[in-house]
């Protein structure tokens, strides 16, 4: 049997790939319409299961889910834009892990992510998914999450007043600048929550907004070490949870007052990790509280960002946006009508397997695989990559309800 093709910039780890058991999709986390000039446009889903795996579902001749197609149709009827994605072939990737290494020269440093990746679809839709590492650069993550934020995929939430939560994806070039060109190499990964949380909730703008916020403040260091005049060198970058940081400071010996951390212990020898690119790695006596954001705030600031540094778009990240272009409405035309579901009667004394879950992880830390590639890139003597974890993101606790409200339950 012939190897099935992988993009040039991924590489896979050698022990084992994932298994390749295929479970009911509970989640749509995206959709849109893949074609090529010679190739008829054919509409996809891509959904989420109790494992975490991604499954690519052609909607022309699937038999759904009511739940499925409950949340197609609410995205559609919530103004959720339709996209061509003009290639042969494309890629989903499983977002787990971000590593920026340290003492890079430049803005636009390579940068590696870490999961899994399954396809390409639709040759290869239902092959199991291959862990390993995906070379990519900071303009490239960026201009991956600013261009694709638009056709982000919005779910209902009941009683809600505010904007439906939304599942952000990346669209990515993972390979030469002639591949892309040619519609190969093209990744779509999705850095979702961890698959406990999932089932409840799959929105990711917690993660997407820790994905960018990292990102912009590594450009930053950047800058400032290498002296490059930049405006971003003096602006202040917004938090993802203004809730984590006043938890993380007041483990350090601070107190919050009036939008202030007044420090009421004698702290350490200075901030590391995320308080180090807050406000540096000096502790001071008094800290103003940098202001939070929200998802489309980080965009808006990445979008300024990204478009004033030099040298971009790159020769790739130019080819990848010819690639993606509106859904035309005769991409519509071409679905057949799907298959009804059958209802399928157990027989007396069967009993049907419970579908196995993925155990839970019980740490955030990288796993093994990922640790050995994070050493093959280590300089010696360099400090730390930065690393950022979709299963270290955490979702801030709901806040208490006031005491009125209580009489009413």
């Amino acid at each position: 049997m012939s190897q099935r093709p992988l993009p040039r910039y991924f590489v896979g780890r050698s022990e084992r790939q994932t298994p390749g058991e295929v479970f009911p999709p509970d989640h749509v986390v995206d959709c849109f319409f893949v074609g090529a000039r010679h190739l008829a446009a054919r509409e996809w889903a891509v959904a989420v299961d109790a494992a975490g795996n991604l499954q690519a579902l052609p909607l022309d001749d699937i038999r759904l889910s009511e739940a499925i197609q409950a949340e197609l149709a609410y995205h559609e009827m919530s103004g959720g834009r339709g996209r061509l994605l003009e290639a042969s072939e494309c890629f989903l990737f499983s977002l787990e892990l971000l590593e920026q290494p340290a003492g890079t020269p430049g803005w636009n440093d390579p940068v590696y992510l870490y999961g899994t990746l399954y396809g390409p679809c639709p040759a290869y839709e239902k092959a199991a998914g291959v862990e390993g590492q995906l070379a990519i650069t900071r303009g490239d993550l960026l201009e991956g999450l600013i261009r694709s934020a638009d056709h982000a995929f919005k779910y209902a939430r009941p009683g809600a007043e505010s904007a439906p939560p939304r599942c952000f994806h990346l669209t990515l070039p993972a390979d030469r600048e002639e591949e892309i060109r040619q519609g190969m190499g093209i990744v779509l990964a999705y850095p979702l929550l961890p698959e406990e949380l999932i089932l409840t909730d799959v929105s990711n703008e917690i993660v997407v907004k820790q994905l960018i916020y990292d990102t912009l403040i590594a450009i930053k260091e950047d800058l400032e070490r290498e002296r490059v005049a930049h405006p971003l060198r003096s602006m202040v970058i917004p938090v993802p949870s203004r809730f984590m940081l006043e938890q993380q400071l007041m483990a350090e010996g601070y107190s919050i007052r009036n939008g202030f951390a007044v420090k009421k212990a004698q702290g350490g020898e200075g901030f590391k990790g995320f308080l180090a690119g807050v406000f540096g790695s000096l502790m001071n006596d008094s800290l103003e509280l940098p202001p939070e954001a929200d998802v489309d705030e980080f965009l808006e600031i990445a979008g300024r960002v990204l478009n004033s540094l030099p040298v971009w778009p790159s020769p790739r990240a130019a080819a990848l946006r010819t690639r993606v272009k509106p859904a035309p409405a005769e991409a519509h035309c071409n679905r057949r009508p799907a298959q009804p579901p059958q209802t399928r009667i157990p027989q007396s004394g069967e009993i049907r397997p419970r579908a196995p879950v993925r155990p839970i992880r019980q740490s955030d830390e990288p796993p093994d695989w990922m640790r050995d590639f994070i050493a093959a890139h280590h300089r010696p003597n360099a400090a730390s990559p930065r690393l950022t974890s979709t299963l270290g993101v955490k979702k801030p606790a709901p806040s208490p309800k006031p005491e009125w409200m209580k009489d009413f339950e």
